[in-house]
């Protein structure tokens, strides 16, 4: 019986986890919805890599590795040149230079986010699907 007990005590904390998950995603996902539905448009330009080194576990199992989170510059309807570092990294850099559209709102400019699937949707729909399995298992 006591087995039976922890093991639905997993379950609940599972369960617990990963609503958690998939309400932060659903709330990230209408957030994008929302800054794309109300904000503005522009071309923005990568003017660093925003390369960053982030070590490793230290046992050796993981010898860490660069994490790269753009930065980047656009201008404004009638405003002036604004900086913004990308909310997400990943391991791939992305080159000095190159033409990015960006989504922002014209009280918060510097709040802009880089309009691409890879930085405006993966991460919402990933902490979704990670919180459903989470639910999903626990059932």
């Amino acid at each position: 019986m006591a087995c039976l007990a922890r093991r639905r005590e997993g379950r609940t904390v599972t369960v617990v986890f990963g609503a958690v998950f998939a309400v932060i995603g659903l709330a990230l996902l209408a957030w994008v919805c929302w800054i794309r539905q109300t904000g503005l448009r522009a071309q923005g330009v990568v003017v660093s890599s925003g390369g960053k080194w982030i070590s490793g576990t230290g046992d050796g199992t993981d010898t860490g590795g660069m994490s790269f989170r753009p930065v980047v510059q656009f201008t404004p309807a009638g405003g002036d040149a604004v900086e913004f570092r990308s909310k997400i990294g990943g391991p791939v850099p992305c080159k000095p230079g190159r033409l990015v559209p960006v989504c922002y709102r014209a009280s918060r400019p510097q709040t802009a986010v880089i309009n691409t699937f890879s930085q405006a949707w993966l991460p919402p729909l990933g902490i979704l699907m990670l919180g459903m399995v989470g639910v999903a298992m626990g059932f």
